[in-house]
């Protein structure tokens, strides 16, 4: 992440995918500039990423967020969530669309100090296993002495293995992976299963910086204005009309 000086508040940053989390001050922004992008797999309809941003933002255009809830057996289960928190960790799945993970709320940018040590509080437990996120790489020796399992491109979770000579199975930043918190169970695959939301949410309104109001359906489809009923989602949370 680039910043200039120590000024506050600061108007634009970046995030840099694959440089470790390293900002020596907290700072406002009004936007933040990403350079990864969620890019759809060759291939599939839908495709699976995990994210651990030290900001917040909505759910992204075009992509559906989920928390993990609880464990049947191998499976991991995920709940649809709306709104990404910051030093969260998430799964994210995008559809046939390049999703950005730019975001233009102001919102206070954490120091790397903060980052890690809100790294243990934000973990997300379930019987046996934890989702966790990293802000810094975490290398192919670290992840396979950890256990740690992280998401592939056939879109199962798998245990890092330890490889000489060979570094491409690693933890990148800004990603989450799964720990078992019981111990090594030798199991080398998890798969997952995805939960949407069922209960009557219909769109969803963000606020630009200007003060617009835009609203959106569950499809990520602009609508011309205000619903004039049903459930909507503002800043995270559920509001009913």
């Amino acid at each position: 992440m680039s910043c200039a000086s120590t000024t506050i508040p600061a108007r634009n940053i970046i995030l840099n995918d694959n440089w470790d989390y390293y900002v020596p001050y907290a700072f406002t922004t009004n936007h933040v500039d990403n350079t990864r992008t969620l890019t759809p797999r060759a291939g599939l309809t839908s495709s699976k990423y995990t994210t651990f941003l030290p900001y917040g933002l909505p759910t992204p255009d075009g992509a559906t967020a989920y928390l993990l809830t609880k464990r049947e057996g191998t499976t991991l289960v995920f709940k649809q969530v709306y709104g990404m928190e910051p030093l969260t960790p998430y799964l994210v799945v995008t559809g046939a669309h390049d999703v950005s993970l730019a975001s233009d709320q102001e919102q206070q940018i954490p120091t790397y100090q903060q980052a890690t040590a809100a790294i243990g509080q934000s973990q997300i437990n379930v019987s046996h296993y934890s989702l966790r996120g990293t802000t810094t790489t975490i290398n192919n020796q670290t992840a396979a002495g950890m256990g740690a399992f992280i998401m592939q491109a056939d879109n199962l979770w798998h245990r890092v293995k330890k490889t000489e000579g060979y570094t491409a199975a690693y933890i990148p930043p800004y990603r989450a992976f799964i720990l078992e918190s019981a111990g090594p169970t030798g199991i080398n695959t998890l798969s997952m299963e995805l939960i949407d939301d069922a209960d009557g949410i219909d769109s969803i309104l963000t606020i630009d910086h200007d003060g617009t109001e835009r609203w959106y359906d569950l499809n990520g489809r602009e609508l011309p204005g205000k619903p004039q009923h049903g459930i909507y989602i503002h800043n995270g949370k559920k509001h009913a009309k």
